[in-house]
This record gives structure tokens, C-alpha cells and sequence, in this order.
């Protein structure tokens, strides 16, 4: 009777967390009055660091503590909540915050439905004196969702994460688009993600892809299936209002963009199996016509850093949208992807970073080294899965990782309009300016000869340019295959195949990896 009578008086008080679009009689004013001015009733002042982001004084405050009490308001920093679990009856508005205490730490899923607009961002962020984050950790579990966005009522969409700590669980950020709305303009600035990570299904991964269909997540719909595989921190899913990949009807399968401009800057990744992802699996209806290329676009990203992680970035189906200089979308600047996830990698490969199906995108000045492979494949730098357009790769460095470099693949996949087993090459990807230093470490086997591998011929107008590589006659593993062999037809890209083009670059052979420069020394020398 206890139990019965305090689950009554929490739903009584989460009434006023309800709906932008109540009324006053239906939410009691005197608790969710508007605050339209930074000072609150008692005094307290947000911090300037808050003041300065141009954020809308509209809106309603969410307050939340670690001490703080489920039968307080939530208005007021003084009458903080404790319970994120109360956000998820909450539909957010232009202008609405929701703040979460520096210091402290929460054991539960923060859930966020809502949308603002240009000029009221809903904001997720700090509150408090200190510099330490607020936190949230969970157990590493199948179902585990630090932070789930979901799809409400009027879409998803002008939500900001600033400033926040999300870690030990399988997704960090999860913006569960369905593509029913024009959902977009997600921004996630100064944060930091640890341990992203589910050994459970990791520890599958090595063997097989059998529990892809396994429902995970605890979600509605599906709960789960085809929506998201991999633990990612920061990751686009969903389940659009497709069918399933067994149909094979012309035109049934057309593109549909469920989520559209992301900004991702100044954030950490430390112990993520993924930092950044758009990989939803109800969407692999093969190539053609009925490709499902734009599953996500307008993405931008700059200065982030990922150490002890597996993969930076993993994109199925996006349009970056780079259009050339000055381009507001599609440009990847500072991205410092270094040490790699050594205790875990993938039966099937690993790499810095991954691109399928994808177009549009300029990455430059950033760093793709230290890839592991764990003696299975890859291990590489930067790959070029499938079907991948106008990529650029521009004053990189890549070095140190396991396997070659750049992969470029051409995977055969099947058609499902016509039915046929087809090439999924990729056109006008350009490599320039970019160091190679001391790649293929481990390689899996004697395939892994080159530090830009090109695995087919039906790729076109593939262009390296400008480019130094520095790296050995030998490498470990495979027998200690030869690489980058000495002699007139040596080439960082090995036998010129058709498509790739190759221009004014350097190869410096040196004898073991003991001899080879530092990078330090290279940098230098370059400028």
C-alpha cells in the first residue's frame, strides 16, 4: 500500500513535466512558470559560461541532482530533482534546458523527446560550481542507453548536448530517428564519452553476426532489431518506414533521410569500441537504384580526440554535404584518433575509420594511426568500404596502425531491383598530402602489401597526390610478407590498377622499423 501511494504522488508531481503544449490549468502555473530572465527567484545566477552561448532565456529549467529529491519542482537549482527517469514523460520546447549538476553521477536512462527551433535550442548541459562534468554510467548491458533521443510527436530536432559525461554502456547518445518528420540539427559540443562498450555482444562479434536481429535496447516498435549493432557513443539509428531487405520491387526501397545536420566539436572518446556512428541495419537493400545512400546528412565535425578506441568513425549511408570551399557542411577538421582498442577487435576487420555507401565529405589535417587488429583482418587506417563518392583526404597523418593505411574495397553485393550480383565501386575519392609512416605492423596476411590497398579494378578516378610514405621492406605476421617492395615498380599503392592515379609522391624503404624517422622528425621536416 506504501509502494501504491508514492507511485501516485510521483506521477502527481511529474504533471507539470508533461507537454509544452498544456495549459495552465492543466499544469498548475505556479510550478512551471516560464523563466525568461538568467536570475531565478532565489538569487542564483547561471553560470556565464552558460549566459554566453547565445541560448534563448525562453523556456522551461529541468534541474536535476544527485541529492536532489523526486517531490522538489525541477525549476529551480534549490528544488532539483534527483530521478532522470522523470524527463521521460516530457515533451521539450524552444528554449527549454535541462541541467544536470557538475559532479555528479547518475545510474539511469536520461530520455529527451522534443523539439526546438533556430532560435531556442533545447539545451542539455551543466549546472554548478567546478569544472567536473556531470555523469552518466551505466553497466555495459545489452540494453544499456545512456542518453536515448527519441522521435515524438513534432519530430526531433534543435537539441544541444554540452559539456557532459556519458559512459559504461553499450550506446552513449542514441538520436532514434523514424523518418516520419523532418528530424535534424542535433549538436554535441564539449563532451566526453568513456568505456562505450557491451563484452557481451563483443565477445559474439569474434564468431559470427547471428544476434543482429536480437532485440536489444528495451525500445518500443521493434525494441531494438535492425536499428543499432555496435556500442557507439554517439550514434544515428532508427527504424524507417521501409520494408525489409527481402523485397525486391522496383522503387520500394527509395533513399529516405531520417536525420540531417549534426555538429559534433570538442569532444573525448576514451575506451569506445565506436566514437561516431549513422549505422542502422534495417536499411541494406543492396545497390542500384533502391540503395539506401541518405540515411543521414549535413554532418560537421572538428577537434576530436579518441584514444583506446576502436573505430572513430562508422558511417553506412550518409551525404555529408561538402559542395567545395567554404562548404557548411561536410567538412572533418583536427580529428585525433591515436592508440587503438587493443583488448577487442572485430572477426571480420577493424579500422580508424569507415565509410560505406557514403559521399561528400572533406577530412583535414587529422590523424588516423594506431589501428589493432587482434591477428584478425585490417587493422587499417581509413576505409573505403563500398559505394563511396567525392571523399577527400587532405594533410593527414596515418601511421602506426596494424594493417595497411587506406583500404579501398569494391564489394560485391546484390542488386534487388534487378536481381544481379553487382560492383559497388567507389569514384572520385582523392588521398593528397597525407604522411604514411610505418603502417602494417601486423598484417593478417599476404594480401596486406601496400599502404594505400586497392582491392579491385572497378574503382574510378581514384587520385593519390602529394603524399609521403615512409615504412619497411617487411612487416610482422603473414610469414613477414614483403611491402612496399624495392625496385623500378615500386609504388605506395603497388601495381598501378585501373582507376587510381598516382602523382607526386614520395616512398622512402627503410630496412626494419627500428630505422624508420619519428613522426616528430617528419612533421618537422614538413612544416
Amino acid at each position: 500500500m506504501k509502494k501504491a501511494v508514492s507511485i501516485a504522488l510521483l506521477v502527481f508531481l511529474l504533471l507539470p513535466f508533461a507537454s509544452c503544449t498544456a495549459g495552465p490549468e492543466e499544469t498548475g502555473a505556479d510550478v512551471t512558470e516560464t523563466v525568461t530572465q538568467t536570475e531565478t527567484a532565489s538569487g542564483w545566477t547561471e553560470p556565464a559560461d552558460t549566459e554566453d552561448k547565445g541560448l534563448s532565456e525562453d523556456g522551461k529549467r529541468y534541474y536535476f541532482s544527485a541529492e536532489g529529491d523526486d517531490k522538489n519542482d525541477g525549476t529551480t537549482p534549490q528544488s532539483a530533482k534527483k530521478s532522470l527517469s522523470v524527463m521521460d514523460g516530457v515533451t521539450l520546447c524552444p528554449g527549454d534546458r535541462v541541467l544536470l549538476r557538475r559532479g555528479d553521477t547518475w545510474h539511469e536512462r536520461l530520455v529527451l523527446r522534443g523539439r526546438g527551433d533556430a532560435d531556442g535550442w533545447i539545451y542539455i548541459g551543466a549546472y554548478g560550481e567546478g569544472d567536473e562534468m556531470p555523469r552518466i554510467s551505466l553497466d555495459n548491458g545489452r540494453d544499456d542507453i545512456a542518453v536515448l533521443c527519441e522521435d515524438a510527436e513534432n519530430g526531433l530536432g534543435y537539441m544541444w548536448f554540452d559539456g557532459i559525461s556519458v559512459g559504461d554502456t553499450h550506446l552513449g547518445i542514441y538520436l532514434r530517428a523514424n523518418g516520419v518528420h523532418d528530424d535534424g540539427h542535433i549538436r554535441i559540443t564539449g563532451c566526453e564519452f568513456f568505456n562505450v562498450n557491451c563484452p557481451e555482444l563483443m565477445a559474439e562479434a569474434m564468431t559470427s553476426v547471428g544476434w543482429l536481429g536480437e532485440k536489444k535496447g528495451g525500445l518500443s516498435g521493434n525494441g531494438g532489431v535492425y536499428e543499432y549493432i555496435w556500442p557507439t557513443a554517439i550514434n544515428v539509428g532508427g527504424r524507417p518506414a521501409l520494408p525489409l531487405a527481402s523485397v525486391s520491387v522496383d522503387g520500394v526501397c527509395a533513399p529516405s533521410t531520417v536525420l540531417s545536420c549534426v555538429e559534433i566539436s570538442d569532444c573525448r572518446f576514451d575506451g569506445c569500441v565506436i566514437a561516431v556512428g549513422a549505422n542502422c541495419y534495417s536499411y541494406h537493400y543492396g545497390t542500384g537504384a533502391n540503395q539506401f545512400m541518405e540515411y543521414t546528412a549535413n554532418w560537421s565535425m572538428k577537434n576530436v580526440v579518441c584514444r583506446g578506441t576502436m573505430t572513430a568513425l562508422n558511417f553506412d549511408s550518409c551525404d555529408f554535404g561538402y559542395e567545395g570551399e567554404g562548404s557548411e557542411w561536410g567538412v572533418f577538421e583536427n580529428i585525433d584518433y591515436d592508440d587503438g582498442m587493443s583488448s577487442q577487435s572485430m572477426a571480420f576487420g577493424t579500422t580508424a575509420a569507415l565509410l560505406s555507401s557514403c559521399r561528400d565529405l572533406y577530412i583535414k589535417n587529422s590523424r588516423f594511426c594506431g589501428c589493432r587488429n587482434g591477428g584478425s583482418p585490417d587493422g587499417c587506417g581509413f576505409d573505403l568500404e563500398r559505394d563511396d563518392h567525392n571523399i577527400t583526404l587532405d594533410g593527414c597523418i596515418i601511421a602506426d596502425n596494424d594493417g595497411q593505411g587506406v583500404l579501398i574495397m569494391d564489394t560485391v553485393m546484390l542488386d534487388q531491383v534487378s536481381g544481379e550480383n553487382v560492383h559497388t565501386p567507389s569514384t572520385d575519392c582523392t588521398i593528397k598530402n597525407c604522411v604514411f609512416l610505418g603502417n602494417m605492423k601486423n598484417v593478417y596476411n599476404e594480401n596486406y602489401c601496400f599502404d594505400i590497398l586497392v582491392f579491385n579494378r572497378e574503382n574510378e578516378r581514384i587520385t593519390v597526390s602529394g603524399c609521403d610514405f615512409y615504412c619497411t621492406e617487411k612487416t610482422h605476421g603473414a610469414a613477414q610478407v614483403r611491402i612496399n617492395r624495392r625496385g623500378s615498380k615500386q609504388s605506395p599503392v603497388g601495381q598501378i590498377v585501373r582507376g587510381v592515379t598516382v602523382e607526386d609522391c614520395t616512398v622512402r624503404v627503410y630496412e626494419n622499423r627500428e630505422k624508420l624517422p619519428s613522426l616528430e622528425e617528419i612533421t618537422g621536416d614538413r612544416g
